[in-house]
């Protein structure tokens, strides 16, 4: 028998416990009542602004779908600017060649299709391989 089959084992112990046990259940269902009036108080006050869930749910999607652009671009940046002075530094390349390097890059990644493409090509034509299970410290690239 465990706590949960316990069952009084006099006639007002059971009483008691069927009162505990309908109180809870009161309880419950007077906090789920609170929590329902508040999502349709809360829904009704946005629909008299004229805004629906659908347009939440809208702008909650063209807000991350633009962050996500951002963010792309801006690592794209990032990793041309990086590309362009190790070219500079390690190869001695002035402004002409680091130009013609990044837009041959830049013509080859829209050549891909995919990710999964690329990475494919730089292991076929290269012997390198990209990891992406790295984490930080740890090397990007194998040979």
């Amino acid at each position: 028998m465990s706590i949960f089959d316990y069952v009084p084992e006099n006639r007002a112990g059971r009483r008691a416990e069927s009162r505990r046990l309908q109180q809870e259940a009161e309880a419950e269902a007077k906090y789920l009542a609170r929590r329902d009036a508040a999502k349709r108080a809360a829904m009704e006050k946005i629909a008299r602004n004229g805004i629906t869930i659908d347009d939440l749910k809208r702008e909650y999607e063209r807000g991350r779908n633009e962050s996500i652009t951002e963010v792309s671009e801006y690592a794209m940046k990032m990793i041309y600017c990086g590309f362009a002075l190790a070219l500079k530094r390690e190869f001695k390349f002035g402004a002409e060649r680091v130009l013609r390097t990044l837009r041959a890059a830049d013509q080859i990644i829209l050549e891909e299709l995919t990710t999964e493409d690329i990475i494919d090509r730089v292991s076929r034509e290269l012997g390198i391989t990209v990891r992406f299970d790295c984490k930080k410290g740890e090397e990007l690239f194998d040979v």
